[in-house]
């Protein structure tokens, strides 16, 4: 029998980097008559993808400063998902790195690596007190990078963020909490978001914004998803649940113009979550390289009642709620429709979940919004 795998390279996995997510950035200012950069601290997410066509699809799903990303991680090992390490860095490269023991030091001119203690005493650890002399080179600070997903993207590579010492803490919290609950935190749906805290910083407090993960969903739903084989929608933790101000079951039983009413009032005109909307159009760049504008808000409209036939026609719906949901579907705006479709969604997939109804043994896939380029092909 030939063999199918190679000992010590078949087992070798490596993550793909598509870019880095930030909370700051270099801004350009004039001082005594030149221009010199400073840093620039932000509370919202920047992309910076490897792929500069990925910024259209983040900037139209999300807009141009998120607070919050639907993420997921790649793995449950925490080494590979939130690497973190003492880092001090000499003209842009990693000098030093240890674990608060043993640090592993380079020596650029020889090319070389040596071990060294790893401490509070080390004269190159930052300290806020630290005398002005010593500042300079006290530049060891910790670093935490978190690796995942953004599943909304059309894209399987991860995307990077760099955490301080704040984000670290809370991070690790979160990781925690999510792993007893559910038993794992790979490809479990969650949400990064940023966090105001209020710091001390001389006399003065001043605001900072730090990392945190948080899921979309019960603790009851994640308690019910473990042992369930691994995966992002067939573990039994949906990427979207209900929350307050969402239709519930018992709306689909109001009559066509009734059900429309409800929509208006709980969605009105006001513009729907990004994460909602459908991926518009890809088309090749024009003489400027940048990409057109998406399809119009009719177009738009048409994609969404195409979805939503297509969630009226699972089993999980009984004839009169289809009837209803045709009659009220043509009084819906856009972002009806899309506050609309993602109820529907959650509704079907509860029902789905539960077995409901009990003489329907079909099981339901619910697809999310499909991506630019799926669009573009008509899938």
């Amino acid at each position: 029998m030939r063999p199918t795998t190679i000992h010590g390279l078949s087992e070798q996995r490596q993550l793909v980097r598509g870019g880095k997510l930030k909370i700051g950035q270099r801004k350009t200012i004039t001082s005594k008559g030149r221009e010199v950069e400073i840093p620039e601290k932000l509370d919202y997410w920047l992309l910076k993808p490897t792929d500069d066509a990925l910024l259209e699809d983040f900037r139209f799903l999300y807009g141009e400063q998120p607070k919050s990303l639907p993420v997921v991680l790649p793995s449950d090992r925490r080494e590979d998902v939130f690497p973190q390490a003492l880092c001090c860095w000499r003209s842009g490269k990693l000098w030093c790195t240890g674990d608060n023991q043993v640090a592993i030091r380079r020596d650029f001119e020889a090319g070389t690596f040596h071990e060294v203690p790893c401490n509070d005493q080390c004269p190159y650890r930052h300290q806020k007190d630290a005398p002005e002399a010593e500042r300079k080179q006290r530049t060891c600070k910790p670093e935490g990078t978190l690796r995942l997903l953004l599943p909304e993207l059309p894209t399987m590579h991860v995307f990077e963020f760099k955490a301080s010492k704040l984000s670290i803490v809370r991070i690790n919290t979160c990781l925690d909490v999510i792993e007893r609950a559910c038993g794992r935190i790979g490809f479990v749906p969650l949400t990064l978001c940023l966090v105001p805290l209020q710091v001390v910083v001389g006399k003065s407090a001043v605001t900072v914004y730090v990392a945190h993960l948080d899921v979309r969903t019960s603790l009851l739903e994640l308690v019910a998803g473990r042992g369930r084989a691994p995966g992002l929608l067939g573990s039994g933790l949906p990427m979207v649940d209900q929350v307050a101000g969402d239709l519930v079951e018992e709306d689909l039983d109001l009559e066509g113009e009734e059900l429309a009413e409800k929509v208006s009032a709980l969605y009105g005109d006001e513009p729907a979550p990004r994460a909602w909307a459908v991926a518009p159009a890809a088309a090749d760049p024009g003489p400027s390289g940048s990409y057109p504008a998406g399809p119009s808000e009719e177009e738009l409209r048409d994609q969404e009642r195409v979805q939503i036939d297509e969630l009226l026609a699972s089993p999980h719906m009984a004839p009169e709620e289809r009837q209803t949901a045709q009659e009220a579907l043509g009084k819906m705006t856009l972002k009806q429709l899309q506050g609309y479709r993602k109820s529907l969604t959650d509704i079907i997939q509860r029902r789905d979940r539960g077995g409901r109804p009990q003489e329907i043994q079909a099981s339901l896939l619910v697809e999310g919004p499909p991506s630019r380029n799926a669009v573009s092909a008509g899938l």
